[in-house]
């Protein structure tokens, strides 16, 4: 039948291999054999039938891709079929490889073309990662699904902290309501175009972005962009019409104001009278509308075409322009003004002068060569115009600043003189741009020596100055100061091979050099693996300012404890690796000893760095380096076993005797319930160990305010909310503490709800009645009772009775009822 088979597939456009597996004495799959392939098959592999049939899989193939043997030894012996994707470099294609069985120890592999598939998905994915606007995919559970690495670049946060929180939760509060509204839209498969909010970036700042989105099944799919500069700019420009609007309006000129969209399309914003009389155009009907919407295609595009000038030149732009409106033929002079933001024109101010008349008497007055140097002499990039001879005609202001010359002493010096670059002569410049029949001779990067000798990186473009009729007239030099590019594209290289908190090399440096020095030239190449202790509990207490400071305290104490030619990095968040070239194991086993007694010397000091190291070898081509980084990893977590349990016990018995020391009144508080608690315990029928832990949770169920500010805990005044909701973490906070420490873990969900009320108000998760854990509800009435009957900054301690009654007024909804009568039968007796 395989051999029919064969034969019928012999043209068909898919692989064709029947084979037999051979097994060893445990049955166990270790090779197998090709008994048919079809000619498809062969020009996949590179290897005619002849040479493949009757032999051996390792015979064949050198190196059998995806272990081939023991996926097909388990489709043969357990005839199930299975299927994956495979890519074959003789033919550089992709090909879904299927596998079946219908004879033991035999089986059939079919290969279908994939490639055109691969392809799109790849080119889908490309276009979505290098996107520069914000893509992503979400649900209607306001989960994003999947990000660009746009969002990354515009807010700061990680794809991974984006994807962990609710879109929702990055909106400004002032437009979550609209927000909202919007995701109802799209629910009810409604497109959503030119929506505007604000988003919260991680530095705590706030970008509008623009949004466009469409439902799709059960999905939405959207794109935004940042339009904050376009935003604020409306805003400014608003602010600064409203302060001028006098003077735009007194104007003898036809003032305008015009939105650039992009580079083809302008939408104007307002006018003044003087333009209304000209044009007929009022300022309501002209608001919003093209120039092409409001004067018909011939003159609209006349218009957008000067428009356009004005965005290439990227400077004030003048022209002279002549329509017939309905009040007849008339030619204006008209000057367009850039409005920039972030080096980006936003906006184009326009004024236009009747000059039908004066343009007749003073018509040379405005020939090219003035026209050229008054723009010329206005852009902020320094400009130097020279005659057919390379003799300087000449210089603005920008030039002067940086060549050092005033222009009245340049004028008529040679241009090599004046404007010195360090790679090529000016003067030979001038020669080669007289030469180009169109376009300008261009130096990206070069560096001009001024006459004081002060260098600057400057880009320089030269062009010919011609007439009307393309005559060559001169030549002009315009250049701009590159410095502070140059200093940020270092900046960005910087950032690409280096860890952003602590200046070490990142993982993507480490693994590239990795790979250069992988090579028996640096053998042997040792390999040191950090991991410092307590980073979890020092975020959750002290916060992620704190837990940074101890990543790049231990970073610095690796760098101070290395040599000059180790390269050390950040492996991971709280993992260093560091790679020693041509470093033996006892050289290596030094350093790592080093490393361990600075870091056990910081333990008594203030600001403990507890580090578990691990180390290892490789001294020969043969040894797989990623083994050798992982005994390096297994040495690391075998000592952290050891060290970090007894860290985080040490770190939270250390905070905890701060905290009783800056705190006399709390210490106080935790000493009156653990004594009432003791009294308490002989009324509660409850095991032995459920005794023992009731009395460990009354002296550490407040244990969290160890992070909350002093001043708050100890404030007379009323709280606000905002400090409310500080004074509330706390109990969390206890929970993390608790759950870090082999001593507190079995009394933190009691520390969690020990806030929680009877009534479900309670706080942080609202659990009512049992659903509170008992002994949380046991501390919470003591708790209660002692507050209420100790002074506090905030009010005088009230009498045994006064609390007595509180506490029965309160049963049932802030307190367990059963409790409250076991205790004050306790209050009674005591």
């Amino acid at each position: 039948m395989e051999k029919v088979l064969s034969n019928n597939l012999d043209f068909a456009p898919i692989g064709y291999a029947y084979h037999k597996i051979i097994c060893d004495e445990n049955n166990e799959p270790i090779d197998f054999i090709f008994l048919d392939i079809n000619k498809y098959y062969e020009k996949i592999i590179g290897i005619s039938k002849e040479n493949i049939i009757g032999k051996k899989a390792t015979e064949v193939f050198k190196n059998i891709p995806h272990d081939w043997i023991k996926i097909y030894g388990a489709v043969a012996l357990t005839s199930k079929s299975i299927e994956f994707e495979e890519f074959f470099g003789q033919e550089d294609k992709w090909y879904k490889v299927k596998v079946s069985s219908h004879e033991k120890h035999y089986f059939m592999t079919i290969l279908y073309d994939l490639s055109k598939e691969m392809i799109q998905l790849r080119e889908l994915e490309r276009f979505f990662s290098v996107n520069l606007d914000l893509l992503c995919i979400a649900d209607f559970n306001s989960q994003f699904i999947k990000l660009n690495k746009s969002w990354e670049n515009i807010l700061g946060y990680s794809i991974e902290e984006l994807k962990d929180r609710s879109y929702l939760s990055f909106v400004h509060p002032d437009d979550l309501e609209i927000t909202i509204q919007m995701a109802k839209e799209l629910s009810e498969q409604k497109e959503v175009v030119n929506f505007i909010n604000r988003y919260c970036c991680k530095d705590g700042k706030y970008k509008y972005l623009e949004w466009r989105a469409k439902p799709f099944g059960n999905n939405i799919y959207a794109s935004a962009r940042d339009v904050t500069t376009r935003v604020k700019s409306d805003e400014k420009l608003i602010k600064l019409a409203k302060e001028y609007e006098k003077v735009f309006n007194g104007t003898q000129d036809a003032m305008f104001l015009v939105e650039v969209i992009d580079d083809n399309t302008f939408r104007y914003i307002r006018n003044n009278i003087k333009h209304e009389e000209y044009t007929s155009v009022s300022n309501e009907i002209i608001r919003g509308k093209t120039p092409r919407e409001l004067f018909g295609d011939e003159i609209g595009n006349e218009i957008v075409s000067n428009y356009k000038k004005c965005i290439q030149f990227n400077n004030v732009y003048s022209y002279e322009e002549t329509f017939d409106f309905s009040k007849g033929k008339n030619t204006w002079y008209t000057t367009l003004t850039p409005v920039y933001s972030n080096n980006k024109i936003i906006y184009l101010v326009g004024s236009s002068q009747d000059i039908t008349e004066r343009k007749k008497l003073e018509e040379a007055l405005h020939n090219e060569k003035e026209h050229i140097r008054i723009t010329l002499k206005s852009i902020g990039d320094g400009v130097i115009s020279t005659d057919l001879r390379g003799n300087v005609t000449m210089m603005n202001e920008r030039a002067e600043e940086f060549c050092c010359w005033d222009e009245k002493d340049a004028i008529g010096k040679k241009i090599s003189e004046i404007l010195t670059i360090t790679n090529e002569n000016t003067e030979d410049m001038v020669f080669k741009a007289l030469q180009l029949q169109e376009g300008s001779y261009v130096l990206d990067d070069t560096m001009l020596i001024s006459k004081k000798c002060k260098k600057m990186s400057i880009a320089l473009n030269v062009s010919p100055i011609q007439d009307q009729n393309n005559n060559n007239k001169g030549i002009v030099f315009i250049f701009r100061d590159i410095s502070s590019q140059k200093e940020q594209n270092k900046r960005i290289e910087f950032l690409s091979f280096n860890d952003a908190l602590t200046g070490l090399y990142n993982r993507r440096y480490f693994e590239a050099k990795l790979k250069e020095l992988d090579n028996e030239d640096q053998y042997p190449l040792s390999i040191i693996i950090g991991d410092v202790n307590g980073l979890k509990l020092t975020n959750d207490v002290f916060g992620h300012i704190e837990g940074d400071r101890l990543l790049k305290s231990a970073a610095g104490l690796i760098k101070d404890n290395c040599r000059e030619k180790d390269i050390i990095s950040r492996w991971g968040g709280d993992e260093f690796i560091v790679l020693l070239p041509k470093t033996e194991k006892k050289e290596a086993r030094q350093i790592y000893n080093t490393l361990v007694e600075e870091s056990e010397k910081t333990k008594k000091s203030t600001k403990v760095i507890s580090i578990s190291f691990g180390f290892a070898t490789k001294e020969k081509e043969n040894d797989d380096m990623m083994q050798v980084i992982k005994i390096a990893e297994d040495k690391m977590y075998k000592e952290k076993l050891t060290n970090s349990k007894r860290f985080k016990n040490m770190i939270i018995k250390s905070i905890r005797n701060q905290f009783d020391k800056a705190n006399p009144i709390e210490k106080k508080h935790t000493k009156n319930i653990n004594e009432i608690t003791k009294s308490f315990i002989n009324y509660l029928e409850l095991p032995p160990l459920d005794k023992e832990k009731l009395e460990l949770l009354s002296k550490v169920h407040d244990i969290g305010k160890i992070a909350i500010n002093k001043d708050l805990l100890n404030k007379k005044e009323k709280l606000s909310m905002d400090e409310w909701e500080e004074i509330k973490r706390h109990s969390e906070i206890g929970y993390h503490i608790a759950k870090a420490s082999s001593e507190l873990d079995c009394v933190a969900e009691y520390i969690l709800c020990h806030h929680e009320r009877y009534d479900g108000k309670g706080y942080p998760r609202g659990l009512k009645g049992e659903e509170i854990p008992l002994l949380s509800r046991i501390i919470t009435v003591v708790d209660a009772y002692e507050a209420m009957t100790n002074d506090r900054t905030y009010r005088k301690a009230m009498t045994k009775d006064k609390a007595i009654n509180e506490l029965l007024k309160n049963a049932g909804t802030q307190f367990d009822p059963q409790i409250v009568n076991q205790f004050i039968i306790m209050l009674n007796e005591v």
